[in-house]
């Protein structure tokens, strides 16, 4: 048996959640410019990233969007952790003789750089939160005992740069090896 249990969906509500955090007070003209910036340039995900870290820090919400992320990741990790028990439940009750391997997750953002060629990644951020699936996943669940863990941890990804232009169509190519 072979299950995905919403490891990108943590992720993705994450981001969600910030960028909603950063539109929450739609009264500053650096606010606005923003969206607009978007707009105006095909809504290109890399280049609307950087200018909004850049606005964020300008006006000094930068700490409350990265508040949210972490606050949004807690939120869809625990749920996360609800769903996965409750699915092997399932399965085992379906089938007690069922042999399930657990598959780590790796991280997507490994080689995203802020600038084409530049030496600041992504990945260091987003690690924390691969590293707490991954724990979860390898002992932490209520099945682990009885599903052998492999890890993934180290898988290679292609560089791809937030600021080397249609960031948005690269993105999955170049972070999903397979």
């Amino acid at each position: 048996i072979t299950i995905n249990l919403g490891s990108n969906d943590i992720l993705s509500y994450s981001y969600i959640r910030a960028m909603l955090k950063m539109y929450e007070d739609n009264s500053t003209d650096a606010e606005k410019a923003v969206k607009a910036w978007i707009e105006e340039n095909g809504g290109d995900v890399g280049q609307a990233f950087l200018s909004m870290l850049g606005t964020m820090q300008t006006v000094g919400k930068l700490p409350a969007i990265l508040a949210e992320f972490v606050s949004a990741f807690n939120a869809a990790f625990a749920k996360y952790k609800q769903d996965w028990n409750a699915a092997l439940k399932a399965i085992y009750e379906l089938n007690p003789d069922v042999q399930i391997i657990t598959v780590g997750v790796y991280n997507p953002a490994n080689n995203i750089s802020i600038t084409e060629g530049g030496s600041f990644k992504v990945g260091p951020f987003m690690q924390p939160f691969v590293d707490q699936i991954n724990a979860f996943l390898k002992s932490g669940h209520n099945y682990a005992k009885q599903c052998p863990f492999a890890d993934v941890t180290g898988t290679e990804t292609w560089p791809i740069s937030v600021a080397g232009g249609d960031f948005t169509a690269k993105y999955n190519w170049c972070s999903h090896p397979t």
